[in-house]
């Protein structure tokens, strides 16, 4: 058997794999996946499928926090390696607020399945999202409902809430911060924003031969053009 064979068959499903049944949400909607691709792909779904755990010797894995809609959109990728989303064609700040939306909800998803390559790929959704907003001249972020849902179901370390900080450092709004959507944003969120502007901040300062300069913050009469 050729070198270019035995690798092209490396990537055909194995269809006399086992297949492994999936109920998902709450009114158990039933799916069914190959558990090759459950294994190879969610460090949570190789460990259900162990076989000392009782739902693994089943070859049935409960979900029933996940919602159906949602989960075809993960079966969907471990098929195709790729999200499933419809194009964005010169959209409104409501549709790319939308897509924020349900990107953070995926990346949870992703999250609960333990499924590294599942969320790297939602990253990359959601960075390609951010920058079609920039083509259409928009300042849409992520609203803060959907940075609220990632940062209450990640850890601190995630790469995806470092993302979200980023975006609005780069393309934030002082005038945001006057809504009452922004005030009422998450805790964690507000501190590493304040923190990745400081770092800002004091490198642009540091880039100026004058740091401090008395005359910017006294007070001068309405018709003083500014401190020299």
């Amino acid at each position: 058997m050729t070198s270019r064979k035995r690798s092209a068959e490396a990537m055909l499903l194995e269809f006399r794999d086992d297949m492994v049944n999936l109920l998902v949400g709450p009114y158990e909607t039933r799916m069914a996946v190959h558990a090759s691709h459950l294994r190879n792909s969610s460090e949570f779904s190789k460990l259900a499928l162990q076989n000392w755990w009782q739902e693994g010797e089943e070859r049935t894995i409960r979900l029933p926090e996940e919602r159906p809609d949602d989960f075809r959109y993960y079966l969907h990728y471990l098929y195709k390696q790729g999200i499933a989303t419809e194009p964005l064609q010169s959209p409104a700040g409501f549709d790319i607020a939308e897509r924020y939306a349900f990107l953070s909800d995926l990346y949870l998803l992703g999250e609960r399945m333990q499924d590294r390559d599942f969320k790297n790929a939602i990253i990359d959704c959601m960075i390609e999202t951010n920058q079609l907003r920039n083509e259409c001249n928009d300042t849409e972020c992520p609203h803060v409902d959907a940075v609220t849902t990632v940062y209450e179901g990640t850890p601190a370390s995630s790469p995806m809430r470092r993302s979200l900080v980023d975006m609005y450092v780069r393309q934030g709004d002082a005038t945001w911060f006057a809504s009452e959507d922004m005030r009422g944003g998450h805790p964690d969120f507000m501190a590493d924003l304040v923190a990745a502007l400081y770092r800002v901040a004091r490198e642009r300062s540091c880039a100026e031969e004058e740091f401090l300069k008395c005359g910017n913050y006294h007070e001068y009469t309405d018709d003083f053009l500014g401190p020299l």
